[in-house]
Protein backbone atom coordinates (compact mmCIF):
# COMPACT_ATOMS: atom_id res chain seq x y z
CA UNK A 1 0.00 0.00 0.00
CA UNK A 2 1.06 3.54 -0.63
CA UNK A 3 -0.62 6.73 0.48
CA UNK A 4 -0.22 10.04 2.27
CA UNK A 5 1.54 10.28 5.62
CA UNK A 6 -0.34 13.48 6.60
CA UNK A 7 -3.78 14.93 5.98
CA UNK A 8 -5.91 17.89 6.99
CA UNK A 9 -9.56 17.76 8.01
CA UNK A 10 -11.67 17.82 4.83
CA UNK A 11 -8.98 16.27 2.62
CA UNK A 12 -9.77 13.49 0.13
CA UNK A 13 -6.93 10.97 0.26
CA UNK A 14 -5.78 8.47 -2.37
CA UNK A 15 -4.22 5.13 -1.42
CA UNK A 16 -2.90 2.64 -3.98
CA UNK A 17 -2.25 -1.07 -3.84
CA UNK A 18 0.05 -2.66 -6.43
CA UNK A 19 -0.65 -6.39 -6.64
CA UNK A 20 0.34 -9.55 -8.47
CA UNK A 21 -2.09 -12.49 -8.60
CA UNK A 22 -0.36 -15.79 -9.44
CA UNK A 23 -3.32 -18.17 -9.15
CA UNK A 24 -5.43 -18.93 -12.21
CA UNK A 25 -8.41 -18.87 -9.83
CA UNK A 26 -7.74 -15.24 -8.87
CA UNK A 27 -7.99 -13.96 -5.32
CA UNK A 28 -9.92 -11.60 -3.10
CA UNK A 29 -8.41 -8.59 -1.41
CA UNK A 30 -10.00 -6.54 1.34
CA UNK A 31 -9.13 -2.87 1.72
CA UNK A 32 -9.70 -1.84 5.33
CA UNK A 33 -9.83 1.61 6.87
CA UNK A 34 -11.14 3.17 10.10
CA UNK A 35 -14.74 4.21 10.63
CA UNK A 36 -13.41 7.72 11.34
CA UNK A 37 -12.93 8.39 7.61
CA UNK A 38 -15.52 8.29 4.82
CA UNK A 39 -15.29 5.92 1.85
CA UNK A 40 -15.43 7.84 -1.46
CA UNK A 41 -14.58 5.22 -4.09
CA UNK A 42 -12.32 2.37 -5.13
CA UNK A 43 -11.17 1.87 -8.70
CA UNK A 44 -9.09 -0.67 -10.57
CA UNK A 45 -6.49 1.51 -12.33
CA UNK A 46 -4.94 -1.44 -14.17
CA UNK A 47 -5.45 -5.20 -14.17
CA UNK A 48 -8.68 -7.19 -14.12
CA UNK A 49 -11.22 -7.61 -11.36
CA UNK A 50 -14.36 -6.22 -9.82
CA UNK A 51 -15.66 -4.96 -6.50
CA UNK A 52 -17.61 -7.72 -4.76
CA UNK A 53 -18.81 -5.67 -1.81
CA UNK A 54 -19.21 -2.00 -1.09
CA UNK A 55 -18.87 -0.37 2.31
CA UNK A 56 -21.82 -1.09 4.55
CA UNK A 57 -22.48 -4.49 2.99
CA UNK A 58 -20.03 -6.22 5.35
CA UNK A 59 -19.00 -5.72 8.97
CA UNK A 60 -16.42 -2.99 9.53
CA UNK A 61 -15.04 -0.31 7.29
CA UNK A 62 -13.85 -2.24 4.27
CA UNK A 63 -14.41 -2.97 0.61
CA UNK A 64 -13.69 -6.33 -1.06
CA UNK A 65 -12.34 -6.80 -4.58
CA UNK A 66 -12.02 -10.04 -6.57
CA UNK A 67 -8.89 -9.84 -8.73
CA UNK A 68 -7.94 -11.97 -11.75
CA UNK A 69 -4.60 -13.51 -12.74
CA UNK A 70 -1.86 -10.96 -13.39
CA UNK A 71 -0.77 -7.68 -11.91
CA UNK A 72 -2.44 -4.38 -11.44
CA UNK A 73 -3.10 -1.33 -9.32
CA UNK A 74 -6.12 -0.74 -7.12
CA UNK A 75 -6.93 2.75 -5.83
CA UNK A 76 -9.11 3.69 -2.85
CA UNK A 77 -10.24 7.23 -2.04
CA UNK A 78 -11.17 8.20 1.50
CA UNK A 79 -12.28 11.55 2.93
CA UNK A 80 -11.25 12.94 6.29
CA UNK A 81 -14.27 14.62 7.93
CA UNK A 82 -14.19 18.41 8.26
CA UNK A 83 -14.47 18.07 12.03
CA UNK A 84 -11.76 15.40 12.39
CA UNK A 85 -9.56 15.68 15.45
CA UNK A 86 -5.79 15.31 15.11
CA UNK A 87 -4.65 11.72 15.34
CA UNK A 88 -3.29 8.77 13.41
CA UNK A 89 -5.10 6.04 11.48
CA UNK A 90 -4.08 3.11 9.29
CA UNK A 91 -5.32 1.89 5.90
CA UNK A 92 -4.37 -1.63 4.86
CA UNK A 93 -5.09 -4.48 2.46
CA UNK A 94 -5.10 -8.21 2.96
CA UNK A 95 -6.19 -11.52 1.45
CA UNK A 96 -8.90 -13.10 3.62
CA UNK A 97 -7.55 -16.00 5.66
CA UNK A 98 -3.88 -15.29 4.94
CA UNK A 99 -2.94 -12.05 6.66
CA UNK A 100 -4.22 -9.63 9.23
CA UNK A 101 -5.78 -6.30 8.33
CA UNK A 102 -2.67 -4.47 9.41
CA UNK A 103 -0.09 -6.57 7.56
CA UNK A 104 0.96 -3.73 5.24
CA UNK A 105 -0.72 -0.57 6.50
CA UNK A 106 -0.14 3.01 5.50
CA UNK A 107 -0.28 5.26 8.55
CA UNK A 108 -1.76 8.73 8.03
CA UNK A 109 -1.72 11.48 10.63
CA UNK A 110 -4.47 14.09 10.66
CA UNK A 111 -2.90 17.42 11.59
CA UNK A 112 -4.51 20.62 12.79
CA UNK A 113 -5.18 23.31 10.21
Amino acid sequence: MAGPSEANPGDTLVYTLSYEVVSNEGTSVILSYPNAVTYVSSTLISGQGQASSEPGSTAGAQVRWVLSLGGGILEIRLRVPDDAVPGTFAVGAYEPGTMTTQSNPVTTTVVER
